[in-house]
């Protein structure tokens, strides 16, 4: 039990590790996007292609993100796994 239980508390470590870089990806790029949004508008046709992209992009992001919630989630069951085994 002893070994399982540091088994998981590595596993937490490495999901925390990955969750702090995921959402700083996130939060970089959502400020990136914010700022060329308005440069795309003033670009015409070939920003509406560029806000297009960054639409898809958008998607993808926010997929990520309910991806890293419910990784969080897993986390926590993982958390009450481990006070249950205790």
């Amino acid at each position: 039990l002893d070994f399982r239980n540091r088994e998981l508390q590595d596993s937490r470590k490495r999901l925390r590790h990955t969750q702090g870089r995921l959402s700083q990806a996130c939060e970089d790029f959502k400020a990136e996007r914010a700022g060329l949004q308005a440069e795309l508008r003033a670009l015409g046709e070939s920003g509406k292609q560029l806000g297009d992209s960054l639409a898809a992009q958008k998607a993808l992001l926010e997929r990520q993100s309910e991806t890293l919630t419910h990784e969080r989630m897993n986390v926590d069951l993982l958390r009450d796994e481990v006070q249950r085994m205790r």
